[in-house]
């Protein structure tokens, strides 16, 4: 009897540290979601802001606006980058891809946050080397006929012109539907 009792007490004691293991974890990874959204949406402003400051700068063709747009992009592209390190380097999402069950359901959705992240700093890249080329266009000699100012400026543009197409293909080549299935799954 008392060996009964004993065993009881144990598995009890067992199912409250388990709930309580699970409880943790689940309360671990809404923080880690959070924190990552928070991040993604801070980049998201970013852009925004970035991309308000950008076409300012060309009505009024303000060269120290495309100097806080390229900051704005910059800083988008950090927001982006750590919201994946968030993701990539969290013990907890670690622990659970190296479990076999919830691996199948962990795993996924860090490889669309990875994506999401990657493409989002695609796209700041590109908005910035845009940045750089509407510089060069606001700052060219007054001398030069419009038409010829642009031809220089596109001409010399090249590695910028170069920059945009690789960053927004890279940006394309990020499986969207990977990316809404994860979420959508979850």
């Amino acid at each position: 009897m008392v060996t009964m009792l004993l065993l009881c007490t144990m598995f009890v004691v067992a199912l409250a540290w388990i709930a309580n293991a699970i409880n943790d974890t689940l309360m671990q990874a809404q923080a880690i979601e959070s924190d990552v959204t928070a991040e993604f949406a801070s980049g998201q402003r970013a852009m925004e802001a970035g991309r308000t400051l950008l076409a300012e700068a060309n009505a009024e063709a303000n060269a120290d606006k495309i100097r806080q747009a390229e900051a704005a992009f910059s800083a988008a592209r950090q927001r982006f980058i750590q919201a994946r390190r968030l993701i990539d380097s969290n013990p907890v999402i670690q622990r659970w891809e190296s479990i076999p069950g919830a691996a199948s359901y962990v795993k996924p959705r860090r490889d669309a946050v990875d994506r999401l992240a990657d493409a989002s700093t695609a796209i700041s890249d590109a908005a910035n080397a845009i940045a750089a080329i509407d510089a060069r266009l606001i700052a060219h000699d007054p001398s030069i006929p419009a038409p010829a100012a642009l031809e220089q400026v596109l001409s010399n543009s090249g590695p910028y012109i170069g920059a945009i197409e690789g960053r927004l293909l890279l940006a394309r080549v990020q499986p969207a539907s990977s990316i809404t299935q994860a979420a959508v799954i979850g």
